[in-house]
């Protein structure tokens, strides 16, 4: 994966992320309490500038009810 795929997958896994936050209507803060991270790297991970760990992604998923792989789905050209 080339430096421009991971900015492309980093801004796809943010936008999920924000959408199952909205889905759980929850505020970026609460969700980082739920996970133990600040709100500003929920930010960061919303806006696409941070990729979370694995441990941390699979966190997520199970605090917003998001599945693990569903969550990172990016839509490829052939797909």
């Amino acid at each position: 994966m080339n430096s421009q795929e991971l900015q492309e997958f980093q801004k796809a896994l943010g936008k999920q992320i924000l959408t199952y936050r909205k889905k759980k209507m929850c505020t970026q803060e609460q969700l980082a309490y739920e996970v133990g991270v600040t709100s500003n790297y929920i930010d960061r991970l919303e806006n696409g500038k941070e990729d979370p760990a694995v441990n941390l992604y699979f966190q997520l998923c199970i605090t917003l009810n998001a599945p693990f792989f569903g969550c990172c789905h990016i839509k490829q050209e052939n797909d």
